[in-house]
C-alpha cells in the first residue's frame, strides 16, 4: 500500500514539472512501475490495478505525447 501511495504522490508532483522534465520523469516512473509489477504479479494481482490506475493518473496530468503513453504501457505489458 505504501508503494501505491508513493506512486500517486509522485504522479501529482510530476504534474508540476516542466514539459521537458515530465518526459524524463514519466520514463523513469514507467520503468519503476514495470519493475514493481513484475515483482508482485504472481503474489497480489489486485495491487496491479492500483498501480495501473496510478500510471493512468500520471499520464492524465503530465503526458504531452500519446506515443510516450503507449510505449510506457507496452513496457508494463512486457513486465507482466
Amino acid at each position: 500500500m505504501q508503494t501505491e501511495l508513493a506512486i500517486f504522490h509522485t504522479s501529482f508532483m510530476l504534474a508540476q514539472l516542466t514539459p521537458v522534465g515530465i518526459v524524463s520523469a514519466n520514463a523513469i516512473l514507467s520503468e519503476v512501475l514495470a519493475s514493481h509489477i513484475a515483482g508482485i504479479v504472481h503474489k497480489q494481482r489486485i495491487r496491479i490495478v492500483a498501480l495501473l490506475h496510478a500510471h493512468c493518473v500520471t499520464f492524465a496530468f503530465t503526458s504531452f505525447n500519446r506515443q510516450e503513453i503507449h510505449g510506457s504501457f507496452a513496457r508494463i505489458a512486457l513486465a507482466i
